[in-house]
């Protein structure tokens, strides 16, 4: 049905299409924010606030195949630090170099899912008072249509 995957973007929606084999797990995210050590963060706590500063006001709701996911945010989790290496020319316009970092987040590992088409729909709305230009109102729509695994020849 959808063939490649394929990316619409618009001001509060992307949608995502694309071909999942059905023995494959999907891996989805409902917030995420990650920090590393910078001019601005330069101690552990410093990652650690970084990391909820922001995703402590989010609201979200994953839904699957018209279904909500109840308590959504018992998904979320942060990481242990980890190190993380920038390229040089990298598209987070970070400096070259390796460095301390943390995530925290929500995601959802979905068994495989049966043949046919499905639907994962990410609603997100974080509102921060007195911070309105890191606002955010987000619709994420996977359209994914399920295939059956290929037979090895």
């Amino acid at each position: 049905m959808y063939g490649k995957c394929i990316l619409s973007l618009n001001d509060l929606t992307r949608t995502v299409c694309c071909d999942v084999p059905a023995d494959r797990a999907i891996l989805i995210f409902g917030i995420t924010e990650w920090c590393n050590y910078d001019a601005t963060h330069k101690t552990d706590e410093d990652l650690q606030k970084c990391v909820k500063a922001r995703n402590d006001f989010a609201k979200h709701q994953i839904v699957i195949d018209g279904k909500n996911v109840e308590n959504v945010e018992q998904y979320r989790v942060t990481t242990d630090f980890y190190n993380m290496t920038f390229p040089k020319d990298n598209m987070f316009s970070t400096p070259a170099g390796t460095f301390r970092s943390l995530l925290d987040g929500t995601w959802l590992m979905l068994k495989p899912l049966p043949v046919g088409d499905h639907k994962v729909e990410v609603h997100v709305v974080q509102i921060i008072p007195g911070r309105e230009s890191d606002n955010l109102f987000l619709n994420l729509i996977y359209n994914l249509n399920v295939t059956a695994p290929s037979i090895p020849k």
